[in-house]
């Protein structure tokens, strides 16, 4: 049956679903609804903040996940891999600011997890840093014997 002839349109609190009818709508409502619910939830980046060295992207991260944690009513932490794997982003473009504020949160959220550490010690090897690198890398193999920090710790002990 066409919609549009039919005249059957349906609308769940101001929102108008012309294109669905009465056993789709319930989906797609619940679906906005959630979206709706949880709006303040998700973390949005912008191009700016990948391309300014200015931004203060760990302050925003910060902000943001005190306020979700708030509305929650418990603590929530930004998840340990995207962190991560921004911070790696920022050490490959040389924001070197952004990529340790990033790995820092990651400690901090993270202390039981020896690849937080194995990371913050690769910042600090990138900026040049050698003996906070073994720092972080003895930690790192402190929490778990791995062969990739264990690695980069010999191959700097062995360069002292």
């Amino acid at each position: 049956m066409n919609k549009e002839k039919s005249g059957y349109m349906y609308q769940v609190v101001g929102m108008y679903y012309s294109d669905d009818d009465h056993g789709s709508v319930p989906l797609i409502a619940a679906y906005d609804a959630l979206r709706f619910i949880f709006n303040k939830y998700r973390f949005k980046l912008s191009p700016t903040d990948f391309s300014d060295p200015k931004v203060d992207l760990v302050n925003k991260f910060e902000k943001h996940y005190e306020e979700v944690s708030k509305l929650f009513g418990y603590k929530l932490s930004p998840p340990e891999n995207m962190i991560n794997g921004l911070g790696y982003n920022f050490l490959q473009q040389k924001q070197y600011d952004k990529a340790g504020g990033l790995f820092k949160i990651n400690v901090a959220n993270y202390p039981e997890s020896f690849n937080v550490y194995d990371s913050y010690g690769d910042y600090f090897l990138a900026i040049g840093d050698k003996s906070k690198a073994i720092d972080y890398f003895k930690k790192a193999v402190s929490i778990k014997e791995n062969p990739d920090s264990r690695k980069k710790l010999d191959k700097l002990l062995s360069e002292q």
